[in-house]
């Protein structure tokens, strides 16, 4: 009885709607997912003219730094009309545990003129407003995880194992359109994966109860708006921030202790448009949006 949404965030720039051109930013990144508790989706209108308002979704995953240097370091890849992360597929088991399966390109694994994408995945146990950090169902030990992995499709019903079907073959991108690589080997590859450790040590009640909150007010905000975490422990956290094309604005670690902390941040010179303000508490991730307009 509920509506969950997932798609991968891409751009499509027209200009002029009778030249039959349009211009294409393949390196959008991020994968949304809304769904009816999240309230009325507000999208369908331009926050700038370059940045268009997701309205209530969340961004839940998206390609990521691997390496931890706070750059996304990758050559190039095969684009599919899609954005970074892409070809999402969806599950639930009887708990209400969510699973959503992406297709998202891979720092770090290239050979020398495009990256891989690899099959990942991310959960959430609270019916979609907290996300686990993703894990690769396909890292391909062998040849360095040199293989293209796309077009996953997730059956529906999760119980102690995932199923899913994928594509496998040894070039990034298709034969069609902007790659045009040779057709070569390639596998359609139905991979069972066990729920129970996946995202490591299994859920006691415990953990499903103690969540991690926080809020963005005032949003929209014009020159300062503040940040209010709740937290059940003290633990070490992640505060990064985003622009809607997926580049890190600003990242800060510290110390959170248990209760509920403000942080006041200084949005004076970020320029109009949409944010996404994630909060990283072990391996939980929760995203908040935040709007600048001035």
């Amino acid at each position: 009885d509920m509506v969950h949404i997932t798609y991968g965030n891409m751009r499509v720039v027209d200009a002029d709607l009778t030249d039959g051109f349009t211009s294409y930013y393949p390196g959008t990144n991020g994968l949304m997912y809304w769904n009816e508790n999240l309230g009325e989706d507000t999208s369908g209108t331009w926050i700038t003219p370059s940045l268009w308002d997701h309205g209530n979704a969340i961004m839940i995953a998206a390609s990521e730094d691997t390496d931890g240097d706070s750059i996304l370091n990758l050559i190039d890849w095969g684009s599919y009309g899609g954005g970074l992360s892409t070809m999402p597929s969806m599950g639930i088991d009887a708990n209400g545990v969510i699973f959503v399966s992406y297709s998202t390109v891979m720092e770090n694994i290239d050979n020398g003129t495009q990256n891989f994408r690899h099959i990942n995945i991310v959960r959430s146990i609270d019916g979609g407003l907290n996300w686990s950090s993703s894990v690769n169902l396909t890292p391909h030990d062998g040849f360095d995880g040199l293989f293209e992995c796309v077009f996953g499709s997730m059956n529906t019903v999760v119980d102690d194992k995932i199923r899913i079907l994928y594509q496998k073959d040894e070039e990034p991108g298709t034969t069609l359109g902007q790659d045009e690589d040779l057709v070569n080997f390639n596998d359609i590859i139905y991979l069972e994966v066990d729920t129970v450790g996946l995202f490591g040590t299994p859920l006691s009640v415990t953990d499903v109860k103690n969540t991690t909150k926080f809020t963005v007010y005032p949003n929209p905000a014009n020159d300062y708006t503040s940040i209010s975490i709740s937290l059940d422990k003290t633990e070490k956290a992640t505060l990064i921030i985003i622009d809607l094309l997926g580049k890190e604005i600003s990242k800060k670690e510290r110390v959170f202790y248990s209760g509920t902390t403000i942080e006041t941040l200084d949005v004076s010179n970020f320029q109009n448009g949409v944010y996404f303000i994630t909060l990283k508490v072990g391996s939980k991730i929760t995203t908040q949006k935040l709007v600048i307009t001035k």
